[in-house]
């Protein structure tokens, strides 16, 4: 996608793909953080791993990262985590990184623990209670995946869930993978 692109529905995949933002010019603009845009860096983002560490986007630079925003009471989220674990296992000890990030609210970090066990997520898990990643608000709805490439570019978004059969996340991931 050219720099600057705004993320239209696919025909072939009949999903939503998420506009990630507009950025806020000379600021944060009501306490949010700038925007992510496609074709621009991401800005730096943290959040907390379910060993309750500090973690950073800035950590995962040098690979590609497929971030997917998910809670644990939403059906589609839950539908596309073998998806999301199958990517995990062909791409293991390569250079994609998975990572899923739960938004689900405080006070919850014991039930989201069972339940990633439970689900046996290979990938990691991290924890964003404030739904706070740069440009996405919470009535963005969820699932929602951000394909980051190894300089921290946004390369790719979507908004709705991800299939196993899916052409364009697996073209996505070869593109960004084959960025120098």
């Amino acid at each position: 996608m050219p720099p600057g692109s705004v993320v239209r529905p696919s025909r072939t995949s009949g999903s939503i793909l998420l506009a990630v933002g507009l950025a806020v010019a000379g600021g944060t603009g009501c306490g949010q953080a700038p925007a992510a845009i496609i074709g621009e860096r991401v800005p730096d983002y943290r959040a907390v791993s379910l060993a309750g560490e500090s973690r950073s986007l800035r950590e995962l630079r040098g690979r590609v990262v497929l971030l997917n925003v998910w809670s644990a009471w939403c059906a589609p989220c839950r539908a596309e985590m073998p998806v999301l674990e199958a990517l995990r296992r062909v791409h293991d000890g390569g250079d994609l990184e998975i990572v899923g990030l739960n938004v689900d609210r405080r006070g919850d970090e014991g039930t989201i623990d069972r339940f990633v066990r439970a689900s046996r997520i290979g990938y990691a898990v991290w924890r964003d209670p404030s739904d706070s990643f740069p440009g996405r608000r919470p009535s963005d709805g969820l699932p929602a995946s951000y394909l980051i490439a190894q300089d921290g570019t946004l390369v790719w978004a979507r908004l709705g869930a991800l299939r196993r059969d899916d052409r364009e996340l697996g073209a996505a991931v070869a593109n960004a993978l084959a960025r120098p």
